[in-house]
Order: structure tokens, then sequence, then C-alpha cells
């Protein structure tokens, strides 16, 4: 049987679904960006399939599949598939729970 050690697991999420980022990133090349693509390439390499990282204060979802070679970015108003029959759509979401932005 997987156990939880500390805060890892031992088996790969199926999917990732970061919100903001509050390491420093100055040691990055290309700062927030550097960080993101080298955090997401080793959550892949660990087995996750799809990657999505929200930053609010863009309101930019980035979209990153271990399926897809062409990774991107879409404003939080996009509906981004997450699995099969399962979408998500940040904005939606806020709107109908009334969370302002």
């Amino acid at each position: 049987m997987d156990r939880l050690k500390g805060k890892y697991f031992d088996i790969p999420p199926k999917i990732v679904i970061e919100v903001d980022i509050k390491a420093d990133t100055t040691a990055f090349e290309n700062g927030a960006d550097g960080y993101v693509m080298q955090k997401a390439r080793k959550l892949l390499d660990f087995g996750a399939e799809k990657v999505l990282w929200i930053i609010t204060s863009m309101q930019r979802v980035y979209v990153i599949d271990r399926n897809d070679p062409t990774w991107y970015v879409v404003d939080w108003s996009e509906t981004i598939s997450v699995l099969d029959n399962c979408s998500l759509n940040i904005k939606q979401i806020l709107e109908d729970e009334e969370i302002d932005y």
C-alpha cells in the first residue's frame, strides 16, 4: 500500500493544479515563467499527466500536458479540459460563487 510520507506521496498524481507562486523565483532563468516550467517538468517526469498552474494576478492558466508537446497559457475565462468529461473555467467558478477578483 502506498503511504503518505511527510508532505509527498510515493505515486504521482494524475492532475496537478497549482495556484500562484510563493517561492523566490529570482534565481530561475526567466523568473516566474522559468520556475513554473522547471517545476512542471519535474511533475511530469514524476508521472503526472497534466499540470494546470493558475496565476491569479494575471488571470491566466498555464496548461501543461504530458501528451501534448505544446505547453500554452490561456486566459482564465477559457474552458480547459482537465480529464475526460471534466473541464475547468476559473472565471465561471468565481462568478458562480460570487467571489470578487
